[in-house]
């Protein structure tokens, strides 16, 4: 539990919002590689094909999951019967 709310702090950081745009530009860029590849632009590489998969799972991770964490956790709360304000909800709506 303390894992998850640990992934749910940094939904709260005053830097979240780079952190998204970051890894969005970083997602937008590899997308676009692969999209050059599979049109013929550059060499076919499987390898690098997988890679690059590799990489796109990653940065999707690394966004969702402190979102998943913290409505997780939000859930373990109220099954606990602690009550979580409605500003706290809507936060974890974002």
């Amino acid at each position: 539990m303390r894992h998850k709310a640990s992934l749910a702090a940094l939904t709260k950081h005053p830097s979240w919002p780079d952190y998204i745009e970051a890894h969005r530009i970083a997602l937008a860029a590899v997308e676009k590689k692969m999209l050059l590849m599979l049109k013929g632009t550059t060499p076919f590489d499987r390898a690098q094909m997988e890679r690059w998969r590799g990489q796109v799972d990653v940065l999707e991770w690394q966004i969702a999951a402190p979102k998943q964490a913290e409505a997780s956790l939000i859930r373990y709360l109220r099954s606990q019967g602690v009550e979580i304000a409605e500003d706290e909800e809507e936060l974890s709506n974002v």
